[in-house]
């Protein structure tokens, strides 16, 4: 089966259209920006885009049949390069970008075009940004340059005004669990159901889910956090966050839960009904002990919540302030 082809690719048709359309005109930019949060298939686009780049067929790219394909999507095509960050923050360090720009300067080996992808670049430094730049800005005529990040906002200036920059979006709830039945992973119907909800769109954070059981662990976690709510004291809540003071992604997976519960929650006290998909026993509890305006308090310190998070303040930390702000939601 051939898994790099766009038809392969779940849900963003405008940027599949858009890249299609540039590729049966022969008209692939020699620079392009793949942007999006984690897990939503930057780097299997950027895939799929390479071995268009290299297929040999006349009529639809990649073709998934000829020599050049066969080997773009056994990962050996000699054409197509993969530089990854190193360290805790992951970017790309200099010297790998001069190693690239020497390289894109030698001809392919075997195709017409070749192909070098920067996966997750947002934390590569200005200095290997500007050593990057030079390649840019006379780039060879066989040369292709896939960039992955999560936002275009973190690479320089110059760089997003010399390349073609996509955003990758969430998909919606069947193409998550399409594309998660499509992985072969086995599991309940309902509980396919749940993690798709809970991912937000987001593929790769389904599959991750229900890999590894996370799921299960992160609706634990979350009817933990509704139960610490409701408590009278402090230290249910507080054990339940400190529980998932070792795992940062962890954490802000069952914050993103918590939250469509929430949500959820609110529906139901505002219409009478709501779906309760994300997680029925918290969201009903959510129901039966939370009032509405308790509710929208939470949604709003949720947002104060998850900037530590995301500025890798200490987890204890964290943790211990979310604590405080959930309970002041409530009036305790």
């Amino acid at each position: 089966m051939n898994n790099l082809s766009f038809t392969s690719f779940f849900g963003n048709s405008g940027v599949k259209e858009r890249l299609i359309s540039l590729i049966e005109n022969n008209k692939l930019p020699h620079a392009i920006i793949l942007e999006g949060e984690k897990g939503l298939g930057k780097k299997t686009l950027a895939k799929i885009i390479a071995a268009a780049a290299v297929c040999r067929n006349e009529g639809q790219r990649p073709c998934g049949v000829c020599s050049q394909c066969i080997k773009a999507q056994a990962g050996s095509h000699p054409d197509i390069s993969f530089i990854e960050g190193t360290g805790k923050m992951g970017g790309i360090p200099v010297d790998y970008i001069r190693k690239v720009r020497g390289d894109a300067y030698i001809v392919p080996s075997e195709a017409e075009k070749k192909v070098f992808i920067l996966v997750d670049a947002d934390n590569t430094g200005v200095a290997a940004q500007n050593a990057f730049l030079k390649v840019f800005e006379e780039p060879p005529k066989f040369s292709v340059f896939i960039i992955t990040c999560e936002s275009s906002a973190n690479l320089l200036e110059t760089i997003r005004s010399r390349a073609v920059a996509f955003t990758l979006a969430p998909v919606s709830t069947d193409e998550v669990i399409n594309a998660v039945n499509g992985q072969g992973i086995q599991c309940e119907p309902d509980i396919l159901n749940q993690a798709a909800i809970v991912s937000g769109g987001n593929i790769g954070k389904a599959i991750a889910s229900l890999n590894d059981n996370k799921f299960i662990l992160i609706n634990q976690s979350v009817s933990d956090l509704v139960q610490g709510l409701v408590s009278p004291t402090e230290a249910q809540l507080l054990t339940a966050l400190h529980l998932l003071e070792k795992d940062r992604d962890l954490a802000r997976s069952v914050l993103d839960s918590f939250e469509l519960c929430l949500r959820d929650a609110l529906c139901a006290k505002c219409e009478g009904s709501g779906q309760l998909g994300a997680n029925p026993e918290a969201t009903a509890a959510i129901v039966r002990y939370i009032n509405t305006k308790q509710i929208l308090s939470l949604l709003e310190n949720l947002e104060k919540i998850s900037l530590p998070l995301d500025r890798f303040t200490g987890m204890p930390l964290a943790m211990t302030y979310a604590c405080a702000l959930m309970r002041k939601s409530v009036g305790k």
